[in-house]
């Protein structure tokens, strides 16, 4: 856990997260990426570090998307909060 919480750990959690274009979709919680890209580094740090002693998961939203084969079936895809 040493690990996981170091500030270059987390500032590259953060940075792959921001990459992804799932981080623009909402979870449950109704936030995206948007909403750490609004904190300085010194206060994400302090947030992520803050959530992992307590870290429970939260739920999945879960929706269904069209198959690229099939536009008639669907699969399901689970959208994870960006913060727990």
């Amino acid at each position: 856990m040493q690990y996981v919480l170091m500030e270059e750990n987390i500032k590259l959690a953060y940075r792959n997260i921001k990459k992804n274009d799932g981080s623009k979709t909402a979870g449950v919680d109704n936030r995206d990426i948007k909403n750490l890209a609004k904190l300085n580094t010194e206060n994400l740090v302090k947030i992520v570090r803050n959530k992992l002693i307590w870290y429970r998961p939260q739920a999945i939203r879960r929706v269904e998307i069209p198959k690229d084969d099939n536009p008639a079936k669907s699969r399901p895809l689970g959208i994870p909060t960006v913060t727990s």
